[in-house]
């Protein structure tokens, strides 16, 4: 039995650690969203007892080094500035390592559901010769970065660059993000999609070779950044990406089989609902429950908190 008290404080969970914003109530899409929410902590449930059926655990350690890691990238003030944003969303750090916990062992088990997927030679070359387009490598920029606190710190950091100061020792010495500064601030070859939605912009439309910002960021900090350079879009041959064809029809093989899975389990539990947390479909595997990296640990920018400018599991 889950009580209106539960299924609300796993809505505070997510609004904690992946910046989830409820609709308002009275809105038209906060019926919708509850319904949602309910269903999403019944699946939560199902997965769960389906790891333990299949022996499925996380070991203490794993989820301290996972955390670890999060709070490392995201926090780079420290583990009390963690603490204390945690305290300013009303989640307790129990929390967040249980969700820690959950996401892993959702990865765990997933992997084991998946294990058998498979796809051919033929399946793969077919794919690319239905859309080489789809292939194709969009223009790439050389971009650096630099994430200070305020507006005020970036124009002067700008002044300073542009005066002659080095760029990576400035990263180096003074970006917030821990991820580039041991870099000097390098991000890598990236095309625009792969940034978020003001420093893409930005980082392409500067010429090569200049400097650009100050560029606010979501998180309330302000990037500067410099172009390196640029690599022109071209097509792929099937060689270069055979692999990456291959990954992608792998990948979606191993998503059916996890949503069959998801929506046998699902069947078999017989949720109920109450009437005013009744999903449109309840017996039906949701959509996006294809498990995350915990809490954007592994190569990704993660879903709240960071300063960089990268958009999903882009480094």
């Amino acid at each position: 039995v889950v009580s209106e008290a539960a299924l609300s404080r796993h809505v505070e969970l997510l609004k904690a650690l992946y910046g989830l914003v409820p609709p308002a109530e009275g809105a038209p899409e906060a019926d919708r969203f509850r319904r949602d929410a309910a269903k999403s902590l019944a699946v939560s449930m199902v997965i769960e007892r389906a790891a333990a059926d299949r022996h499925v655990v996380v070991a203490d350690r794993v989820v301290d080094d996972t955390l670890a890691r999060f709070v490392e990238r995201q926090y780079p003030e420290g583990r009390a500035s963690f603490l204390s944003a945690l305290g300013e969303q009303g989640v307790n750090e129990a929390a967040v390592r249980g969700e820690v916990a959950r996401q892993v062992q959702v990865r765990r088990l997933y992997d084991q559901v998946t294990k058998d997927a498979a796809v051919t030679p033929q399946e793969v070359r077919a794919a690319y010769d239905k859309d080489p387009a789809a292939f194709a490598l969009p223009p790439l920029r050389d971009v650096r970065e630099i994430v200070v606190r305020t507006k005020e710190e970036a124009v002067a950091l700008l002044g300073r660059l542009r005066a002659g100061a080095d760029f990576t020792e400035a990263a180096r010495t003074q970006s917030l993000d821990s991820s580039t500064s041991t870099q000097g601030g390098a991000l890598g070859k990236v095309a625009r999609v792969q940034l978020d939605e003001t420093f893409g912009p930005a980082a392409f439309s500067a010429r090569v070779g200049d400097y650009f910002g100050p560029v606010p960021s979501p998180q309330g900090y302000s990037y500067v950044g410099k172009v390196v350079s640029e690599d022109p879009a071209r097509q792929r041959p099937f060689a270069e990406v055979r692999q990456e064809v291959e990954d992608q029809l792998l990948e979606a093989e191993r998503a059916g089989l996890w949503r069959d899975f998801l929506r046998d389990r699902i069947k078999a539990a017989h949720v109920e609902y109450a009437d005013a947390y009744r999903p449109a479909d309840p017996g039906a595997a949701p959509s996006d429950v294809l498990p995350s990296a915990p809490l954007g640990t592994a190569a990704s920018a993660g879903p709240t908190g960071s300063a960089a400018p990268f958009v999903g599991p882009t480094r």
